[in-house]
Order: structure tokens, then C-alpha cells, then sequence
């Protein structure tokens, strides 16, 4: 079962499968402008990836390309 915050984050990355979003524009669109903090998001996605994935410390779906963002994996290998 989800939180409200996992279902929004994962909503904002299934909007934009495979494409990375910028931490700052999750930020944003989930907690509102200036309002939330990248650990703050980095907790929500390790507590959503426990959730989701079949081992969360090496990610299928829910990945991050450094400087880039997070990203929904439409494709996981």
C-alpha cells in the first residue's frame, strides 16, 4: 500500500515514462514551490522503491541518471 506522497511521485514519473525529471520540478510539483528538499525526496523515493521494486538497492524501475533526475524505466532490463 501506498502513501499519498508515493502515489503522487509515482503518478509524476508515469506522466514522463523513461524521461528523467529534475529533482527540483518533483520538488515543485509534489510538495510546491520551495517547499520541499532533495532529502526529502530521495527518502520518499528509497520508501517508494522498497515498495515496488524486488530489490531496491539495485532499482528496476524507479531510476535516477545523475544530474538529470528521476526517471520511470518503461523498459527495465
Amino acid at each position: 500500500k501506498l502513501s499519498g506522497i508515493e502515489n503522487l511521485l509515482l503518478l509524476v514519473l508515469a506522466l514522463h515514462p523513461g524521461q528523467p525529471i529534475p529533482n527540483d520540478q518533483i520538488l515543485d510539483t509534489i510538495w510546491g514551490r520551495g517547499e520541499g528538499y532533495p532529502d526529502l525526496l530521495r527518502v520518499n523515493i528509497l520508501r517508494l522503491r522498497r515498495k515496488i521494486e524486488f530489490d531496491p538497492s539495485k532499482p528496476r524501475y524507479i531510476k535516477n541518471r545523475h544530474g538529470c533526475g528521476y526517471y520511470l524505466d518503461v523498459l527495465p532490463s
